[in-house]
């Protein structure tokens, strides 16, 4: 039988998640304070949209939310990633009235999400480092999500000459405006609605990969199960999901039933290293010994991911830590791909860019194996 199934993680893999406080991706932070600009010359950002015909949607979405006095103060400062007509078109919305038929509970969190208050945010600032930026944005999570403090964050990043915002691309950037600065968008950039989990336990193609978390928490301590992690809503997480047919395809490789059940045949601390390794870091750099700073977790759209063979680390090189554990090599040009060290071949990367509150999702036609 395979080696998958006769060797197993060290047992200190069963308790890897314990004391360990991941990194926020929608940070506790309070309403955002103006910084203390001069009064700018020249049309503030909602002089601009109200006196340009091509923001005349835009225009009605933000004066319907309450938002045109603010982001007509010259005393405040904002960046606004910003659809225009243009943009809504590509979503089928043409009209006024359209706007209008949307309820406020759809149009608020969606005209805050495209707004950073507290801060000017010129292209030339958008960092190019992988994977992306990581700003909160006017958008307060709903409950039962979190509590009343944590705002949603959105994620610009640019890649040589071409900015993008989460995985939408800046089609103008760098509108001046004597309180901010406006970039146009392709089209609307939707918040997020559900966590991981939720988003994955919904969908019926990833059945295998739940059962496989399932079976890893029986592991791990309450409060530290993969679970729970990818429901928490403030952290943060890149995830390669293998699909149902991918789990089916492992199944049948090591003589096993290609059913869900087949993961309880595999050792519980190797399911938690396989599990592990489809959450990346980015972040490579191991802290100090001794230090509490773990290693970071990010979210990495299919702009971010780069397009020659580049190894990630993954979860697995936390919990192996201080002994070596084996990289992921991504590929993102055609056809984009992800490698684990033990895969014959690279597994194809299927769908990109499911975005959760906590996260975003690739789906990926192989089980990605360590060892």
């Amino acid at each position: 039988m395979s080696r998958l199934l006769k060797n197993t993680w060290p047992v200190a893999v069963i308790a890897f998640f314990v004391g360990i406080t991941l990194a926020s991706c929608n940070k506790d932070v309070p309403a955002p304070v103006p910084i203390e600009f001069p009064v700018g010359s020249g049309s503030s950002i909602g002089e601009l949209i109200t006196t340009n015909p091509e923001y005349s949607l835009l225009k009605t979405a933000v004066t319907r939310v309450g938002l045109m006095d603010a982001v007509s103060n010259k005393n405040s400062v904002f960046t606004v990633f910003a659809p225009n007509n243009a943009a809504f078109g590509r979503i089928g919305i043409t009209s006024d009235a359209q706007i209008n038929g949307l309820p406020l509970t759809t149009l608020v969190p969606l005209i805050q999400y495209h707004v950073i208050g507290g801060r000017k945010l010129v292209s030339s600032a958008i960092p190019d480092s992988f994977p992306n930026a990581q700003i909160p944005t006017l958008f307060i999570l709903p409950a039962p999500n979190t509590n009343p403090l944590v705002r949603m964050s959105t994620f610009p990043s640019r890649r040589g000459a071409n900015a993008f915002v989460n995985n939408i691309p800046v089609t103008t950037a760098d509108i001046q405006a004597a309180n901010g600065v406006i970039h146009n968008v392709f089209v609307p950039v939707f918040p997020p609605s559900r966590v991981l989990a939720d988003t994955l336990s919904r969908d019926t193609t990833f059945s295998f990969l739940m059962a496989a978390i399932a079976r890893a928490d029986l592991g791990l301590p309450a409060g530290n199960k993969f679970a729970e992690l990818l429901s928490n809503p403030v952290l943060n997480f890149t995830v390669f999901a293998p699909n149902n047919n991918a789990f089916r395809t492992l199944y049948t490789a090591l003589g096993l039933p290609p059913d869900a059940s087949s993961i309880t045949l595999v050792p519980i601390p190797t399911v938690i290293g396989i599990v592990a390794y489809h959450i990346h870091i980015f972040n490579n750099t191991r802290p100090t010994t001794g230090s509490v700073q773990p290693f970071t977790g990010s979210r990495a759209f299919s702009v971010n991911l780069p397009t020659t063979p580049t190894p990630i680390n993954t979860w697995l090189k936390l919990i192996l830590a201080p002994n070596p554990a084996p990289p992921l090599v991504i590929n993102a040009s055609a056809p984009a791909s992800v490698k684990g060290f033990a895969n014959a071949t690279a597994s194809n990367i299927i769908a990109v860019d499911r975005h959760c509150v906590n996260g975003v999702f690739h789906v990926i036609d192989q089980v990605l194996r360590p060892q």
